[in-house]
């Protein structure tokens, strides 16, 4: 976080840029993606929920949430021209885009430094661990400042916390700048205790 920020003014990412953009490109990018793609029998978002729900007795089910992520990416389909999304892409997102690069300006700083997920990675949907903790409403809350802003950001190993899990450093820069990204994630990773996950915690 830069000196005097508090960035409440980029909470909710998910649900005012990144969801509905997302859930209105999914079909249209998946399915232009299979088409030159010969390895898939799943040519279709449809084809590939109903493949993801028939391995739900299997050793290997689909997560139901993502499933149901799927569903919603259908329902959304054709909707990228919508006002709605357009609006997103052309008005909020270039005004989020200028809002991080004028504060990275303002406090001379190249690059924004932030914990890539807020938790560590969670156990499988299907599986139980009275182990883990996590107090976040979203993990993933940081990595959609980058994704809304059209910004480059590279994640580098950080440690691991006390059950040995890995927990990665992000670096986040203005747009053009992915080669001051990777000096910097490079340097970090040349001094970093922390480097090719060894096991370090950080907790």
């Amino acid at each position: 976080m830069l000196p005097g920020q508090t960035w409440t003014s980029y909470t909710g990412l998910w649900s005012s840029i990144v969801g509905p953009v997302g859930d209105a490109e999914f079909v249209t990018n998946y399915e232009t993606y299979m088409r030159y793609d010969g390895r898939s029998k799943a040519k279709t978002v449809q084809q590939l929920i109903d493949k993801s729900k028939a391995l739900a007795d299997t050793n290997t089910p689909v997560n139901p949430a993502r499933i149901k992520g799927y569903e919603t990416n259908v329902k959304s389909a054709g909707k990228f021209k919508s006002d709605e999304v357009q609006s997103i892409i052309y008005e909020k997102m270039p005004a989020l885009t200028n809002t991080v690069e004028q504060t990275m300006i303002k406090n001379g700083v190249d690059a924004l430094i932030y914990p890539t997920m807020s938790c560590v990675a969670s156990v499988r949907h299907d599986a139980k661990d009275s182990t883990y903790k996590c107090d976040s409403d979203d993990p993933y809350a940081a990595s959609y400042l980058a994704s809304s802003a059209h910004l480059p950001e590279i994640s580098v190993p950080a440690g691991r916390d006390s059950q040995n899990m890995p927990i990665g450093l992000s670096f986040a820069g203005a747009q053009d700048s992915e080669r001051i990204l990777l000096c910097l994630a490079a340097a970090y990773e040349k001094i970093s205790p922390y480097k090719n996950g060894d096991g370090l915690e950080l907790d």
